[in-house]
């Protein structure tokens, strides 16, 4: 009964124009074209929006945690500003990711810069950003983080003995 009644509810937006069905799109779209002029390159490789590093500094834990305690980088933290209010980390700075690239000239060049986020996406991103505008002394981490008010934070997956 539900069923029909769906199938009814889907028709009727059919038949006044709420919803356009896209059906056999594929047959009306060749995605596969290639120019008389153009030949198909096997050994090309991706092209990407900015330059990318041959390879990434990600940090353990322990390394995060040592940096953070003896205040020897700047700690950028890529998150939203609405993700902080449930949580930071001390001493931290806050450039969310989707300005980083209009805002990256507010960090300095000289000093070491380590990137962090909740889950280190974002972080691995504002890297490659950073590294493309010419920032080389960066790092990331590529942990999950769980962030308090306090300033207290707790790197999931990895436990302190």
């Amino acid at each position: 009964m539900a069923f029909r009644l769906l199938l009814i509810l889907l028709i009727g937006l059919m038949l006044t124009g709420n919803i356009t069905p896209a059906l056999h799109a594929q047959d009306e779209v060749d995605f596969d074209i290639i120019f008389e002029d153009e030949e198909e390159d096997e050994n090309a490789e991706p092209i990407a929006a900015y330059p990318m590093p041959e390879k990434r500094e990600a940090l353990t834990p322990e390394q995060f945690i040592a940096i953070q305690k003896a205040n020897s980088a700047i700690l950028l933290d890529v998150r939203g500003k609405a993700e902080m209010k449930f949580g930071f980390i001390e001493n931290s700075l806050n450039i969310p990711l989707y300005v980083l690239e209009s805002e990256h000239e507010k960090l300095p060049r000289d000093e070491p810069i380590v990137i962090f986020c909740d889950n280190g996406m974002r972080a691995l991103f504002a890297y490659d950003l950073l590294w493309s505008k010419g920032f080389k002394n960066i790092k990331f981490l590529n942990y999950s983080v769980t962030f308090e008010a306090s300033g207290e934070y707790k790197i999931i997956g990895y436990h302190t003995k």
